[in-house]
This record gives structure tokens, sequence and C-alpha cells, in this order.
């Protein structure tokens, strides 16, 4: 699998080689640029460049099959695949039998239909064995790793995208396409580019020249306020779909169709939509407690039953920590709650409920 990291550590790059970037790493894995929470609120000011270690794709390719991987996918995921386009992305989920979502990831399809997963790189492994399972039936082959990931964001990234590309994505949802890749749209001035690897180098270094350099957790605070809960592998299998709030996240296409017909969940994931009431859906959610993981328990005050769990969760500012969080209403509405692995060693912190982008039915 063709990876970020041979590039990230490379000390020779010219002109702008991330080590003389000030590029930090923890092992293989990136952690920044020097950047700290504090610096936070005034880089979200900036244009940022970020290299998506942390992320990962995972292309379907047709064989003797027409459209098999289109066939394929519509069988197992949330969202209609007949509303991908080469002009356009989708976001769904992969489920269980019984409705919890094992993965879920963006998909952008190119000119040669081609249709790729972008997901977090700890969900590559089990999606690309759970996908393979059926890839046989479809002539279908998967290939991880076949692009480079970058992020843009800030009040330049348009432009920027489009002097570097030629292409820029004009509104959320919206793909383009050109020799070096692929540029989509998650929201305004939010753009992921999928980069050929033979690319990378020069892509970077162009981007580099007129965008500042940051880490990882600045993204995730960037999805974090988008409203958009990744499944981590500490998560997998422990959400329907409806409690990331998939059902709205993701505008008129939509991230779970409830039209399409039968996909692996579907049966649960429809009775919950048609004839059941949601017990805990995803909030957002600002805090001063510092050591939050995700997957970390819910708690409210003295109490021993765990009320949720996080979903994603990133520093806004020094001392300052941005969280995304599946739990119950009370728990919502409570100005403490406690984090952790269990009740034994969560400590209550003050808590405060934050908007999110989209509305949700009540």
């Amino acid at each position: 699998m063709d990876s970020w990291h041979h590039f990230l550590q490379q000390k020779g790059l010219q002109p702008k080689g991330l080590q003389q970037q000030g590029a930090q790493f923890d092992g293989d894995q990136l952690i920044g640029f020097g950047e700290q929470a504090a610096d936070y609120p005034a880089l979200l000011n900036t244009t940022l460049l970020f290299p998506l270690q942390h992320w990962a794709t995972l292309t379907l390719q047709d064989g003797a099959l027409e459209n098999g991987s289109h066939k394929l996918l519509q069988g197992q995921l949330t969202c209609d695949l007949d509303k991908l386009a080469s002009d356009s992305t989708l976001f769904g989920a992969h489920c269980t039998p019984k409705g919890r979502a094992v993965a879920n990831f963006h998909l952008v399809q190119n000119n040669r239909g081609h249709i790729t997963l972008i997901l977090p790189v700890d969900q590559l492994e089990s999606t690309t064995a759970s996908l393979n399972k059926y890839a046989p039936f479809f002539r279908a082959t998967l290939e991880a790793g076949s692009w480079s990931l970058l992020g843009l964001a800030g009040e330049q990234t348009r432009p920027l995208c489009e002097n570097v590309l030629g292409i820029a994505p004009e509104s959320p949802g919206q793909a383009v396409h050109c020799k070096q890749g692929t540029a989509i749209c998650l929201e305004d001035n939010h753009l992921l580019l999928l980069v050929a690897p033979e690319h990378r180098q020069n892509i970077w270094e162009q981007l580099s020249n007129s965008a500042t350099p940051a880490g990882p957790e600045l993204w995730e605070l960037l999805n974090i306020r988008a409203g958009i809960g990744h499944i981590r592998a500490a998560t997998s299998e422990e959400f329907i779909p409806q409690m990331l709030n998939m059902q709205a996240s993701h505008g008129k296409n939509g991230a779970i169709s409830f039209k399409k017909g039968c996909y692996t969940g579907q049966e649960v994931v429809a009775r919950m939509h048609y004839l059941g009431k949601l017990k805990r859906r995803m909030y957002r959610l600002q805090t001063q407690q510092t050591d939050i993981a995700i997957g970390d328990h819910c708690y409210l005050p003295d109490q021993t039953q765990s009320q949720g769990n996080v979903v994603n969760v990133a520093r806004s500012d020094q001392g300052v920590t941005e969280l995304l969080a599946v739990m119950t209403e009370k728990a919502a509405a409570s100005e403490q709650l406690a984090f952790g692995t269990s009740a034994d060693n969560a400590q209550p912190m003050a808590v405060s409920q934050l908007p999110l982008p989209y509305a949700l039915e009540p």
C-alpha cells in the first residue's frame, strides 16, 4: 500500500520538504508542524494545508461484470449509489446485519467509473476484508492506497486549489477531476484532495507556498465542527447510522437511503426510521477536560451507568476540548459529565452543548 510515510520522512525534498517545514512525528505518525492548541483560533483564520496520513483510500474497480462495483456497494452501503456521479460525492456506512455501522466514509467516482472510499486508516483493513467477501460475486477488485490525501481549509482554499490543479469544486458535495487527482468539497472552504502519488511532491510544494501546514488534530476539529462523526476502530459496531445523525448531515443526497431497497442492516435502519424512537443521538460538546479519548463512556455525575460514547475529539484552544458524542438526551442536557473507560476513573467536569450545522428532526 502506498503511504504518505516515506514522503513525510524525507529530508531532501526541495524546495520545501516537510522536515524543513517543522514536521514532527511520534514514531511513524505525523503529529503536527509545531502548532499548539493555543494557536488554533489564529490558524483557523488562515489557509491551512493538511497531509492526511491518518486517512486512507480503498478503490473498487470493475472486472468482467459491468458496474460490478456499483452493484456490490449498492447492496452493502446505506447511501444510494445511483446518486453517485463523477461530479458528486456521497457519504455512507457499511453495517452489520444488526444495523450497527462497521465503518463510514466519503465516496467519489472518477471519470472511468472507479469508486473510491475515503476513511480513517484504522478502518481500512476491516473494511477491505468485509467487502472482499462479496467482491468475487461481482467481479470487482479492491485496491488500497491508490491515492495520497491532502486537506485544504480557509477562505483562500478554492482559489488556491484552482491555481495549482487548474480546477476547484464550487459547492459542498461536488467533485472535480484532473490528471493529478480529484478535489472534493466537503463544505464551504473545506476541501479534500486525492492526489496521484507521482504528483504528490509537486502538489505539496505548490500548495505549501501559499498555505500553512498543520497536523491531524486541527483537521479533526474541522470535522467535529461540521458535525460529521467518523467511526474509528474503538467505535466500530457501536452505533446504528441514525445515532451519528447520518440521516440529516449530508444534504439532499443523504447518507442513508430509505427508498433504494435492501442492503446489509437495512431492516434495522429502516425500522428505526419508520417505527422507532432514537434513545441516543450525536451531540457536539465543549469541555475543559483534556484527556478524553475516542470510545470513552459518558457518565452523569454520581452515576455508574454509561450514557453514551465519544465519537471524535480534538482540542480547540488551550485547555478547551470539543467533541462529538452519542448520548442520551438527559446526558446532553446536563451541565456536568464525566468521560472515561469506567465510572471509577471518570471525574465530572463542566460541559456545554454547541450547535450543529444541520437540523435534526425532533
